[in-house]
């Protein structure tokens, strides 16, 4: 059975003068974001006061940078204090730390587990437009340091972890094309790019660019195929794992 393993972005709040603590704004509550879900506050507490999570390198559980120090729940949102590694001795963590710094990276992504969801009331659905689920608990497993957030169709896509497919983002691409979103083509690429490496060859992973839509009924069936391919060889690949 594959692990639901989800990833959301979340926001660097500041960077200390030594470059090794990196204050987050991990999750805003009450905001829908762009997989229609609203985190209430306290989705992490319990999760929280079991553990704190890992700084990770773009959601690689191998390459880990440092750990959360300290962290901070209101009504507004999760704040975490995360302290980097020392830079002599983890070489990732010392790229975070200059990288940081310069402003090449700006961006950070909290990994979540063993979610609680439940569908909207129809007071929230009022309340938040768009909103498709409400997630009330979660175990906040890791919070990495990636070139954007985790959002399907988004400019660039985050580095993942090559251990497991994100299955919610596989079916969110799907939904995506359906809608004429996005191509099957570029649903297709999404879907590589959540498995990490499969091919082992150590390059990077290609940029999605946003492009016009197609209307749904000019999909035709070839992109079609291509997406069902897509998708069978993702939920392939996450059986095996």
């Amino acid at each position: 059975m594959v692990k639901k393993r989800e990833h959301r972005s979340a926001r660097v709040a500041a960077v200390s003068d030594d470059g090794r603590t990196i204050e987050v704004r991990a999750v805003t509550y009450g905001v829908v974001d762009d997989f229609g879900s609203v985190f209430l506050p306290g989705t992490f507490t319990e999760s929280l006061e079991r553990r704190l999570p890992t700084f990770a390198w773009g959601h690689d559980w191998s390459e880990p940078i440092g750990r959360a120090t300290a962290w901070n729940d209101s009504d507004e949102g999760l704040d975490l204090t995360m302290r980097l590694s020392d830079p002599d001795a983890v070489p990732r963590a010392r790229q975070a730390m200059v990288q940081f710094a310069d402003g090449t990276i700006d961006d950070v992504s909290v990994g979540f587990s063993g979610t609680s969801r439940r569908s909207p009331t129809k007071d929230e659905e009022k309340q938040w437009f768009g909103v498709r689920e409400v997630i009330t608990s979660a175990d906040l497993d890791e919070t990495s340091a990636v070139l954007r957030g985790a959002v399907p169709g988004a400019k660039v896509l985050s580095v993942r972890s090559s251990a497991e497919v994100d299955l919610d983002a596989v079916v969110a691409l799907a939904k995506r094309v359906a809608a004429g979103e996005l191509t099957a083509e570029e649903a297709k690429v999404a879907v590589d790019l959540l498995g990490g490496d499969p091919e082992g060859d150590g390059e990077d992973p290609p940029v999605v660019s946003p492009v016009e839509p197609e209307p749904p009924d000019e999909l035709d069936a070839e992109l079609d195929a291509q997406l069902d391919a897509a998708l069978d060889a993702a939920l392939g690949r996450s059986a095996r794992r």
